[in-house]
């Protein structure tokens, strides 16, 4: 019974967060209700996932690069 009390209250919290933050807030501050279906906002940080990730290839290529530079033997003490 205490498990059905629990699984009960985790649901009405889960209905409320969504009530609040899917409708309640975007109709206060004017915009787009339901904005986790947005597919504008998904495209743009699906693309901005891509930028960072083709960038973190970049600095690993880079780095990569100047690991296989010979050593020139002049840091020797």
């Amino acid at each position: 019974m205490l498990l059905l009390r629990l699984l009960q209250f985790a649901f009405v919290v889960l209905l409320l967060y969504f009530l609040v933050t899917q409708l309640t807030l975007p109709a206060i501050k004017g915009t787009r209700l339901f904005p986790m279906f947005d597919a504008r906002r998904r495209a743009a940080l699906d693309k901005l996932n891509r930028a960072r990730e083709a960038r973190e290839v970049e600095e690993v290529e880079k780095e990569a690069q100047s690991a296989r530079k010979p050593h020139t033997g002049d840091d020797d003490v």
